[in-house]
């Protein structure tokens, strides 16, 4: 789980940095959030490299990936336009942040479901070996 940890980390700074590129360098805000996720992921993948503190840092990773996901979802779609029933046909201002912040919703999902899969063996293989 430490090494899955790792690719996550690395999927998120991927993430950023790729944003940061496609908008052509123009605004450093694009990096702020999959950076932070990554540094927090890293530092949570090396604490587990400790066994006496994997179980726990991994709960702590868990849970912190259900919350990214529901913070980072969208209301709208990631897409330019949209049609609300109060305001009519509207425009998305930064259609492109949209996107990513889409992208970061589901990968803190596919992490929360890998972990979810993880502990789910962990405690068959303890209560097979029980």
């Amino acid at each position: 789980m430490v090494i899955i940890t790792f690719i996550f980390a690395a999927l998120y700074l991927l993430l950023g940095i790729s944003f940061y590129a496609i908008i052509n360098f123009s605004s450093i805000t694009a990096l702020i959030p999959p950076l932070v996720i990554a540094i927090i992921f890293l530092i949570g993948a090396l604490l587990s490299l400790k066994p006496q503190l994997r179980m726990h840092v991994m709960h702590i990773l868990a849970l912190l990936s259900i919350i990214l996901f529901f913070a980072f979802l969208n209301k709208y779609p990631p897409t330019i336009d949209y049609l609300t029933a109060a305001e009519g046909y509207q425009t998305i201002d930064k259609p492109l942040a949209n996107v990513e912040k889409t992208f970061i919703s589901l990968l803190s999902l596919a992490f929360f479901i890998t972990t979810f899969i993880s502990f789910f063996k962990a405690r068959v293989l303890r209560k097979n070996n029980s």
